[in-house]
């Protein structure tokens, strides 16, 4: 099983040092969850997470992370408050993930996902990467 505030702040480290390029890569529509891709993928294996795109289909998922001789997959997702639906629904579609990494404009449209995605066993480890940005990960509740 995945430690989720080790990894949540490892990346979120990252992320921190990394604001300027976050602000940057928010305006680019499809590419923004590409390069959050990137960044989870650099963040991991700088501190030393074995991290892989090999295998991520038989997981559902954007990353598979290998802990302790067990593989984990981890779906991603960038939101903007500008877009619609609702991101951690969204999420949800990959049933196979283990595991959401979610990088997210603070907003309401988000806290008011975060709310709801607790009624159905969604227990997310939040944490601020700076003071528009927060990341949001969690276990599938349908594991």
């Amino acid at each position: 099983m995945i430690e989720p505030l080790v990894y949540l702040t490892l990346i979120t480290n990252y992320l921190k040092e990394r604001v300027s390029s976050l602000e940057y890569a928010k305006d680019f529509y499809d590419g923004f969850e590409n390069w959050f891709q990137i960044e989870v993928i650099a963040a991991l294996q700088k501190g030393g997470v074995n991290t892989s795109i090999k295998d991520k289909n038989q997981f559902d998922s954007d990353i598979v992370i290998e802990e302790g001789g067990d593989r984990f997959g981890v779906e991603l997702k960038a939101f903007k408050s500008s877009h619609s639906g609702d991101i951690i629904e969204k999420a949800f579609e990959h049933r196979l993930a283990n595991y959401y990494l979610i990088i997210s404009e603070k907003c309401d449209k988000i806290n008011k996902s975060i709310e709801e995605s607790r009624q159905i066993g969604f227990i997310p480890y939040i944490k601020e990467i700076h003071d528009n940005w927060i990341l949001i990960f969690g276990e599938n509740p349908q594991k």
